[in-house]
């Protein structure tokens, strides 16, 4: 469970970033209402690509008020495969 906890402490805290930037602030706020909501569920990596499949078919567990489903899951996805690739960097060294 660590592995997908800080990965959603890493998206989130960017999210967050944008927000205070100003920087697509409504579909920030969508992704870290989505991920906080999951978070507290207690989520692990399967469920976590099962709401990455869901919101790509245009499905979303919440209401999102600022950004379309398929937009946040492409942002995930891409955010995931680059935490998946650090993390095995990193791993290896």
């Amino acid at each position: 469970m660590m592995r997908i906890d800080t990965f959603f402490d890493d998206a989130v805290a960017a999210y967050r970033a944008q927000v205070a930037s100003d920087d697509g602030r409504a579909g920030a706020e969508d992704a870290i209402t989505l991920l906080t909501d999951y978070r507290l569920s207690g989520i692990d990596e399967r469920s976590f690509e099962l709401l990455l499949a869901r919101l790509t078919q245009g499905r979303s567990p919440v209401a999102l008020l600022g950004s379309q489903p398929q937009t946040i899951a492409a942002d995930l996805a891409d955010r995931w495969q680059a935490y998946q690739q650090r993390s095995a960097v990193l791993a290896r060294a």
